[in-house]
C-alpha cells in the first residue's frame, strides 16, 4: 500500500511538472509570435522601405530561431546586425523625418543582438535598445518600449532566471502599459492604442503577472 501511495504521488508530481513546463513553452511561443508580428516597423517611404525591411527580416529570423542557433550561426547573425547598426548610425537633426526611422531601426538591431547574446551580455543590448526606443516619436514610443521589455522577459525565460526576477519585469510591463493606455488620448499615442493595445492586454493575461 505504501508503495502504491508513493508511486501515485510520484506520478502526480511528474504530471504537474510536465504541465508547468508545457505552460512555460506555450507562453514563450506566444511571446515569439507576438514579437514576430508587432516588432517589425512599417516604412511608408518607398526610398527607405528596402533598408527597413532588411532590419525587420533579420529580427524576425532571430526571434524565431534564437533558441536553436549554434554559436557559429549566432556569430554570423550578430555580425550582420552590427553592420546594419552601423548603416543606421547616421546623425539626423531633431526635425528630420528620418530621425524616428533611425531610432526605430537601431532599437530593432539592438533587440536582435540581445537575442543572439549570452547570459552575461544580453542585458547590455536590451538597455541600448531601450535607449533608442525611448527616443522615438511620441506616437510610437510606448509600443517600442513595451517591445523591448518583452524581449527582456523572453530572454530571462530563456536563461532560466528565478521566477521572482521574471515577475518583476512582467509587473514593470504591466504597470507601464496601464499608465500609457490611460494617457494615450493626451499624448496622441495612436500607434499604441487599438490593435496593439488589445493584443498586449491578452498577452499580459497569459503572462499572469503577480
Amino acid at each position: 500500500m505504501k508503495k502504491f501511495v508513493f508511486l501515485l504521488l510520484l506520478s502526480l508530481f511528474a504530471f504537474n511538472a510536465n504541465a508547468t513546463n508545457t505552460d512555460s513553452v506555450d507562453v514563450v511561443q506566444y511571446i515569439v509570435s507576438f514579437l514576430k508580428k508587432h516588432a517589425p516597423c512599417r516604412d511608408l517611404n518607398p526610398s527607405q522601405r528596402d533598408k527597413t525591411e532588411v532590419v525587420n527580416a533579420l529580427f524576425v529570423q532571430t526571434v524565431v530561431g534564437f533558441s536553436k542557433f549554434d554559436e557559429a550561426e549566432k556569430s554570423r547573425l550578430r555580425t550582420k546586425a552590427f553592420l546594419l547598426l552601423y548603416d543606421n548610425a547616421s546623425f539626423e537633426y531633431e526635425d528630420s523625418p528620418d530621425l524616428d526611422r533611425m531610432h526605430t531601426r537601431r532599437s530593432l538591431c539592438f533587440m536582435t543582438i540581445s537575442l543572439l547574446s549570452d547570459n552575461w551580455r544580453y542585458l547590455t543590448f536590451v538597455e541600448y535598445a531601450m535607449i533608442e526606443a525611448s527616443r522615438t516619436r511620441s506616437f510610437s514610443r510606448s509600443k517600442r518600449v513595451l517591445l523591448v521589455h518583452l524581449t527582456e522577459y523572453l530572454l530571462m525565460h530563456h536563461f532560466n532566471y528565478p521566477a521572482a526576477s521574471i515577475n518583476e519585469v512582467c509587473k514593470k510591463m504591466r504597470d507601464f502599459f496601464i499608465a500609457r493606455k490611460n494617457r494615450y488620448c493626451d499624448d496622441g499615442d495612436s500607434y499604441f492604442y487599438g490593435n496593439f493595445a488589445d493584443a498586449f492586454s491578452i498577452l499580459l493575461q497569459k503572462l499572469s503577472c503577480e
